[in-house]
């Protein structure tokens, strides 16, 4: 995976982590995979749930897990790398037999807008902001693409956006 100055400092958990949080369906373990500087980890242990960390670019969360997680969270992950589907792949290895990857994309419009604002150096499919981060923006659509391609027999999707961003829920349903 290519490293890039992604992470970003938050004070509490992320606007995708409430929302899975609020709708019940959240089921631990949980693996905030590329959890940057784990916000979201240390909210979900502060609520009582068993929730690891994974993130090549950090310290603290950088030793691969794996062992199988009921719920997997891959938020604003695949905008930041030029391999999305190689991460989503190895996202989705983590995911338990009935458990669910629950993956956020800032958005196309979002991304392409901030690019232009910004000034950002157009690389790839994606573009390279002011910090040296990589950015790649989503719609719903090319995220399910991306989703339903994983491998495996049987899994159901569920897109949805939170606040703007594309948001899938895949369920994997059997190997």
């Amino acid at each position: 995976m290519t490293k890039h100055a992604t992470a970003i400092a938050r004070k509490g958990p992320s606007t995708p982590m409430l929302d899975v949080y609020a709708s019940g369906v959240l089921a631990g373990p949980v693996l905030d995979f590329g959890c940057g500087v784990g916000a979201d980890v240390a909210w979900l242990r502060e609520e009582g749930i068993k929730a690891e960390g994974y993130d090549p670019n950090t310290t603290e969360f950088k030793k691969f897990p794996r062992r199988k997680f009921k719920t997997v969270l891959c938020t604003y992950v695949l905008n930041v790398v030029q391999a999305p589907k190689e991460v989503l792949v190895a996202a989705w290895e983590r995911v338990a037999v009935g458990g669910c990857l629950f993956v956020t994309c800032r958005s196309d419009t979002d991304v392409n807008y901030a690019a232009r604002k910004g000034g950002w150096l157009a690389i790839g499919k994606g573009w390279v902001n002011s910090r040296g981060s990589y950015q790649k923006g989503y719609t719903e659509k090319e995220l399910v693409k991306l989703c339903t391609a994983l491998p495996s027999h049987s899994l159901a999707v569920y897109a949805t956006k939170v606040h703007g961003n594309p948001m899938v829920v895949v369920r994997k349903v059997r190997l």
